[in-house]
């Protein structure tokens, strides 16, 4: 099912969604202003891990799904790799523009995720009222991917 509005959700996914609005506003974005939050769950865990995007004085960033990603492994180890059942993304944009990771963060999530992910990207007004959301999956966004699953594994 492809939800289209905030109450078309699952609790569990609305409470993600919250999250990812919520931290959106701790992102540390002096060259960009572009604040993005990000919250998970992977299986096996009622934790909701989050991230922001923070930049630095030669324009690096480390993206919102990354530092989720990042902080989810730091807490639980790589191994057993942590498998995230479902992401949102959150972002306010003027352009309008749809609220989905972009291909380095669609990579890093399939690497800890699988095709039947599920992704909601979240656009938001300036006051953190939700304008438009989408659910999906990484399958969806990212088709045909390559990951850790091709690797010869001994």
């Amino acid at each position: 099912m492809t939800a289209k509005t905030f109450e078309e959700l699952s609790k569990e996914n609305q409470e993600l969604v919250r999250s990812a609005i919520k931290v959106r506003s701790h992102a540390y974005v002096p060259q960009s202003g572009y604040q993005v939050g990000s919250a998970l769950r992977v299986r096996g865990n009622d934790t909701i891990f989050v991230g922001c995007n923070v930049e630095n004085a030669i324009y690096l960033a480390s993206h919102a799904e990354q530092v989720a990603i990042t902080n989810a492994v730091a807490a639980l180890g790589g191994e057993p790799k942590p498998y995230i059942e479902s992401i949102a993304i959150a972002l306010f944009t003027e352009g309008g523009l749809h609220a989905f990771p972009c291909g380095f963060c669609r990579q890093m999530i399939n690497e800890f995720g699988s095709e039947e992910t599920i992704v909601i990207g979240v656009l938001i007004n300036q006051q953190g009222d939700i304008q438009s959301l989408e659910q999906t999956t990484l399958g969806e966004l990212l088709p045909y991917s390559f990951g850790s699953h091709y690797f010869i594994q001994e």
